[in-house]
């Protein structure tokens, strides 16, 4: 969805406040409505307001339903999987919400694992009960084709994670990257 449960996003920001993660470049992968941006520049924390914001979103229409450019400084039409990470390179955190569980488990391992090569840290966010879901408004990027992830299949499948948790059904996770 172009949206996700807001309340789990109430420990990432607790995590970066409280590790004072670097954040002058943030990627948002996946970034639907900008979810990540609003509650973590406004909402739960104002960490994060004056960095420099890219989102990266494969489904054109949100772009402009959700005002992405008015929200990001950067934003890219691109699918995950086949980003060339380079182009934003150096970055100090990135969000993957509820985007992994659109792929297969391999898919979203190379996915995490070239995110890691480019940034600091990894937040990620991720049903961790069984979760079906088809293809929504449209968009058939929003069908969940890895829909069974567990907490321990994500911290058994995803190497670097500091901190991690069951929130509900949904995990939430922080991945220290290789970037210094």
């Amino acid at each position: 969805m172009p949206h996700s449960r807001w309340a789990n996003k109430k420990v990432i920001a607790k995590w970066i406040d409280r590790l004072q993660l670097p954040r002058e470049r943030i990627l948002d992968l996946g970034a639907g409505m900008g979810t990540y941006h609003i509650l973590l520049t406004d909402k739960y924390t104002t960490a994060l307001k004056d960095s420099h914001w890219i989102a990266v979103e494969v489904w054109e229409p949100y772009i402009e339903e959700f005002k992405l450019h008015e929200m990001y400084d950067e934003v890219f039409v691109e699918d995950i999987r086949t980003f060339d990470y380079s182009k934003v390179a150096p970055v100090d955190l990135t969000f993957m919400g509820d985007v992994l569980e659109h792929m297969t488990k391999e898919e979203a391992q190379e996915v995490v694992a070239k995110v890691l090569e480019v940034s600091r840290y990894a937040a990620i966010s991720i049903p961790v009960v069984h979760w079906k879901q088809d293809a929504l408004y449209e968009n058939p990027y929003e069908k969940h084709i890895k829909e069974d992830w567990s907490h321990t299949e994500v911290m058994n499948s995803f190497p670097h994670i500091i901190e991690g948790e069951d929130y509900d059904g949904v995990g939430v996770y922080l991945l220290e990257g290789g970037v210094a």
